[in-house]
């Protein structure tokens, strides 16, 4: 059988402490192929396997792929069912011998499901535009902004053009060290002692959006 082009995620859903059978749509071989995942206030927990919750997999997963997770979730508890297939490739074809076309068509299959999988979690990353550009994503703006300022011995505050969630700031090559060196409030970078006299001596590499400082 051929496998579909599936989005290998069902939900969220959102729990109300009663239903306790989540469905989901996608070919599975086993219900370690599977990741349930809950979130509370933007937090998530990802939960264990015949600890927290069982799955039941439909019979024929070629005519009827998916099935269902069993878990209580509590009202307001959002909870989402995901791929979590391993990326190895565990089917040895013997050479010049018999081999199981089923099992070549498990391991063609298995690929694909890898690919989806794949394809579903690139599909929550922020990416940039094919020609570099970062994007605009809903109403909130993601940007990295790198600008040099030039010290003088007695100027503490200086304004950035965006209001950063991160900051990196260097004065002559030699990174600062956040709430000792500097602090951000809004757009203004303020300096617990004037940088010295020099033209563009101040480099600020500041970004806006969600991001994980590196």
């Amino acid at each position: 059988m051929t496998t579909p082009s599936t989005q290998r995620k069902a939900g969220p859903y959102t729990g109300d402490g009663v239903q306790s059978a989540w469905p989901f749509d996608f070919k599975v071989f086993a219900a370690t192929d599977l990741k349930v995942t809950t979130a509370v206030g933007g937090v998530d927990t990802t939960l264990a396997l015949d600890t927290d919750y069982t799955v039941t997999i439909n019979t024929n997963q070629e005519t009827s792929p998916g099935g269902s997770v069993v878990y209580v979730a509590a009202s307001g508890v959002e909870l989402v069912i995901t791929g979590d297939m391993g990326y190895s490739q565990d089917y040895d074809i013997p050479g010049g011998g018999n081999f199981n076309p089923t099992a070549l068509e498990n391991q063609l299959d298995r690929t694909t499901m890898q690919i989806q999988q794949l394809a579903e979690q690139v599909s929550r990353s922020i990416k940039s535009s094919i020609s570099g550009q970062l994007p605009i994503i809903a109403d909130y703006p993601f940007a990295i902004v790198q600008v040099a300022f030039s010290g003088d011995d007695s100027t503490t505050d200086f304004t950035l053009e965006i209001e950063p969630v991160f900051c990196k700031v260097y004065i002559h090559g030699v990174r600062q060290t956040p709430g000792v060196d500097y602090t951000v409030a809004g757009d203004v970078l303020t300096f617990t002692s004037a940088p010295p006299v020099g033209t563009g001596n101040i480099f600020v590499e500041a970004t806006s959006g969600v991001v994980v400082p590196v």
